[in-house]
C-alpha cells in the first residue's frame, strides 16, 4: 500500500484530477488545507484507495466518490458540507 501525505500545505481552494497514475495509492491525506471544492474526477486514477482524510478543510459541496469501491475510511470532519448530498457516498 502506498501513502501520499499532502496535509498542512495550504492546498486549495480547488483540487482537480492530477492526470497521474495512482493505481497503487491506498492512503491519501489531504487534511488541514484550504480545499473548498473537489472535482468529481479527482479520484478516477485511485481505484485502490482505502483511506481518505479530508478533515479540517473548507469543503462546501459534496463530491462523487462512488468509484472508490475499496474505500474503508473517510474523514470529512470540520468542513462546510450541507446535510443533503450524502447519496454520493459509497
Amino acid at each position: 500500500m502506498t501513502t501520499l501525505r499532502l496535509g498542512f500545505l495550504k492546498l486549495g481552494p480547488q483540487i482537480r484530477n492530477l492526470e497521474l497514475e495512482f493505481h497503487t495509492l491506498g492512503t491519501l491525506y489531504l487534511h488541514n488545507n484550504k480545499i473548498q471544492l473537489v472535482n468529481d474526477d479527482f479520484f478516477e486514477s485511485m481505484p485502490n484507495l482505502k483511506f481518505l482524510a479530508l478533515q479540517d478543510n473548507q469543503i462546501e459541496e459534496w463530491f462523487d466518490i462512488r468509484s472508490l469501491t475499496q474505500l474503508e475510511f473517510l474523514d470529512l470532519r470540520n468542513n462546510k458540507l450541507p446535510p443533503n448530498g450524502v447519496e454520493n457516498l459509497p
